[in-house]
């Protein structure tokens, strides 16, 4: 916690986030089971080692030619993998029953609101090769997540009470699929373009998440500055 910020010549919000970074890299170190001594001596190098290792893995199960969605299910629910579906969280729940649907991950994030993620076989391409339209995997998990959105909305209460979501109001959504291999560029240019429309839902290549996860280690490791 920094109690004066201005004493280190830091504005507020600038010190708010140094400090929910230090918090988010506490749990990280927590929920990866890295010795105490060693985390807590240099948390911000631990911890993105950590990711950078885990990243790699994750990356050669990704290239392996016989990977299917039950292996990243079974690989992402390790609690010391977890944060390959969101690195800032409070908790992330596998296969958490919402109603009569089950999203792979919930992610309840420090505002209290979850993230819903939908992963798919990393495999299998998310556009057609002919006429480079969107593959049915994919409108298919896109439109699995608008249903599980729309059942929160019209069923608020019931999810909060039965289903354990107790601050859930207005989640969002996310669907991992595919590998940027499988995009020609035209495919690419389309999938970008899809997915930077505003909305509810995000739409992730499993490459996005392997560069999202080394781009929070870098960001750690700059933290302890020069030496």
């Amino acid at each position: 916690m920094l109690w004066h910020p201005e004493q280190l010549k830091l504005d507020r919000e600038r010190a708010r986030l140094l400090a929910q970074l230090d918090v988010d890299t506490l749990r990280l170190g927590v929920e990866s089971g890295l010795p105490q001594p060693q985390a807590f001596a240099d948390p911000f190098r631990a911890v993105a080692g950590h990711i950078e290792e885990v990243t790699s893995c994750f990356e050669a199960l990704l290239d392996t030619v016989d990977v299917d969605e039950a292996k990243v299910q079974q690989f992402l629910e390790v609690e010391a993998h977890r944060f390959l579906v969101s690195p800032v969280h409070q908790e992330i729940f596998p296969r958490r029953r919402l109603g009569r649907y089950i999203p792979d991950f919930a992610v309840l994030k420090a505002d209290g609101e979850y993230h819903l993620v939908e992963i798919e076989n990393p495999r299998r391409e998310i556009f057609q090769k002919v006429g480079e339209e969107p593959a049915n995997i994919l409108t298919h998990a896109e439109t699995q997540v608008f249903d599980w959105l729309r059942y929160v909305d019209d069923n608020r209460e019931t999810v909060r009470r039965e289903d354990g979501f107790g601050t859930i109001y207005a989640p969002t959504g996310e669907v991992v699929a595919g590998r940027d291999a499988h995009l020609s560029e035209t495919a690419r240019r389309r999938f970008d373009f899809k997915r930077s429309q505003p909305g509810r839902v995000r739409l992730k290549t499993y490459d996005d998440v392997l560069r999202e996860a080394r781009a929070y280690a870098a960001t750690l490791r700059r933290m302890r500055g020069p030496g």
